[in-house]
């Protein structure tokens, strides 16, 4: 079967590191995680002190595997980190967030395309909330 989405790829170790570097912009922060996965990045930012994470998939099987690895950890509050359903590809606005973090979404040039269009409406949402 398909294994994006229910294993970790080196990008989320990637982007979990640089969200450490940046702690101080994500402690505090509502943290938007598209094609969230297992939810490596997700934990990383609620772990570094988010307020509040939305982690996205389309695949029910990784945002199970996300939300019951949030839950196990000790530090992270219950209500942290929200697995949500979200398709990139769906007319839905993005969730309000403070951050965005997509890391390993680039499979395809069709996906890589999308990806574009969600960070530019997250650049122009963010001209517009000042």
């Amino acid at each position: 079967g398909d294994p994006f989405g229910v294993i970790m790829w080196p990008g989320s170790i990637l982007a979990s590191r640089e969200l450490m570097k940046q702690q101080k912009y994500v402690s505090n922060a509502t943290v938007l995680v598209l094609g969230a996965g297992t939810g490596v990045e997700a934990q990383a930012a609620a772990l570094l002190g988010a307020k509040k994470v939305i982690a996205t998939d389309i695949n029910p099987l990784s945002l199970q595997l996300l939300e019951y690895g949030a839950q196990r950890i000790d530090t992270i509050g219950s209500n942290v980190v929200e697995a949500k359903y979200f398709d990139l590809f769906s007319s839905d606005p993005l969730p309000e967030h403070d951050i965005l973090v997509a890391a390993d979404t680039l499979y395809n040039a069709e996906l890589a395309k999308q990806v574009g269009h969600r960070l530019h409406e997250a650049i122009i949402r963010s001209f517009e909330d000042g």
